[in-house]
């Protein structure tokens, strides 16, 4: 019965309208936007393609923390990595295609490619004009480039230290400090892709290893650490860049508290 109701549908929905010669061209001239100035190094290119809440999400998987763990990037990281030239690349080398999927009134899907990744688009129309809201994107692992340019798209690395601060509670364990507000804060940003790995240090104190376009940038997460506000902890951030990473003899990462 429910395959005879779904055939009905099928055979007698409204087919909807094709999208305009000038929103097709909208359309594409946003995708190039996108991948282009990514290629040529223009954030400024980039940033016009994209809604300010642009959502960008990459599969990772299960990972020692989350469930169905996703890489999130947001536009201003995007913006950054091109004003850092990540995927910079002389014009005659350039191999991109961008494909419109489907168009539906003010929403549209799109495909784009290159060496390096493919995504998938979700665009809206804001008046006259097409914007990306929100990317699926899949790094193509077997090409020859795709680890470097991984390596090349991270944002800086950073080292904050925490130690306690005039709030602390000295001889009681961190779990009767009221850290919760500071789980919470620092869990989002590991979701987000921005903790390279964090944890206590001793009975009072932490590390955290974090990226961030600059020392501003980092010196601002710092800041907003609602521990730091409290007082229960201070931190300093320096630049950090190891000359050598063994990530196989790093602990797996424990169960984190829900």
């Amino acid at each position: 019965m429910l395959t005879t109701l779904l055939t009905l549908a099928a055979a007698t929905a409204t087919p909807a309208p094709a999208a305009s010669p000038a929103d097709l061209a909208a359309i594409e001239a946003t995708c190039f936007d996108y991948v282009d100035g990514q290629l040529e190094g223009d954030p400024g290119r980039v940033k016009r393609a994209l809604h300010p809440d642009l959502a960008k999400r990459r599969v990772l998987g299960d990972t020692g923390d989350e469930r169905l763990g996703l890489q999130r990037m947001s536009r201003e990281e995007l913006v950054d990595l091109t004003r850092r030239g990540a995927l910079k690349t002389p014009r005659e080398q350039w191999d991109r295609t961008c494909r419109v999927l489907d168009v539906a009134g003010n929403a549209a899907a799109v495909r784009v490619e290159t060496p390096w990744f493919v995504d998938y688009f979700h665009m809206g129309r804001f008046g006259e004009r097409w914007v990306i809201v929100n990317a699926m994107w899949h790094m193509k692992r077997d090409g020859a480039v795709a680890a470097p340019v991984a390596e090349a798209a991270a944002p800086p690395l950073f080292a904050l230290a925490l130690a306690p601060g005039r709030a602390w509670k000295p001889g009681r364990p961190f779990s009767e400090q009221g850290l919760r507000p500071h789980f919470d804060y620092w869990m989002a940003l590991f979701r987000a892709g921005r903790i390279a790995t964090a944890g206590p240090v001793g009975t009072d104190s932490g590390l955290v290893l974090l990226r961030a376009p600059d020392q501003a940038a980092a010196d601002a997460i710092l800041a907003a650490d609602p521990a730091i506000a409290a007082g229960i902890f201070t931190g300093t951030v320096r630049p950090y860049a190891p000359p050598m990473v063994n990530g196989a003899a790093l602990p797996r990462p424990r169960e984190a508290a829900k």
